[in-house]
């Protein structure tokens, strides 16, 4: 083994004793942004704008259905129109003084637990709405010849639904709106 010297550090300047060394840069402080105006309040004239809006789209739908009724719940002196679908489950019923359709002269419940055939459906409106008729024109079934007899029974699916109502008419045998009550002293 050899007595050697460690290899020195390469020759580095050292400090100047009293030379302070400079500070970094202080951050610039950028102001925060201003707040936002305060939101204007919506206009009286688009707050009333908006209102009557509504109150226009309400009323439409109100005067829209007010005559709607639903066809299993019709009373009897009820006038209504005719639906011209085969399938439907509402009127449109009117004022007996209005023009309209026809006339409600009876309700009554079907009975049975299978769903009625055409037969028995015939002899339902012989026994029923028949009489009803006669009692609700105050003549004779032979005399009323200016009004045909209609009905309303439910369908298969409502039947089985428990759907019972049958919902017996009158209108004009020429299909012409009537403008007052069949009924016997109207």
């Amino acid at each position: 083994m050899t007595d050697q010297q460690p290899p020195t550090a390469p020759d580095m300047p050292t400090p100047a004793p009293d030379v302070p060394t400079p500070a970094p840069p202080a951050p610039i402080e950028v102001p925060p942004p201003p707040p936002p105006p305060p939101a204007k309040p919506p206009s009286k004239l688009r707050t009333y704008l908006s209102v009557g809006v509504l109150v226009a789209i309400l009323a439409v739908v109100l005067y829209a259905v007010r005559n709607s009724q639903d066809a299993g719940a019709l009373a009897i002196g009820t006038c209504f129109d005719v639906p011209t679908a085969s399938d439907f489950s509402t009127v449109t019923k009117f004022e007996c003084t209005e023009p309209h359709d026809a006339e409600v002269i009876f309700v009554g419940e079907l009975t049975g637990d299978s769903y009625p055939i055409t037969l028995t459906l015939d002899n339902f409106i012989d026994a029923n709405c028949v009489p009803a008729a006669v009692s609700y024109v105050g003549r004779p079934a032979e005399e009323i010849t200016e009004l045909q007899l209609g009905y309303f029974s439910p369908t298969r699916d409502a039947f089985e639904d428990g759907e019972r109502t049958m919902t017996c008419y009158l209108y004009d045998v020429n299909e012409a709106k009537l403008t007052k009550s069949v009924k016997a002293g109207s």
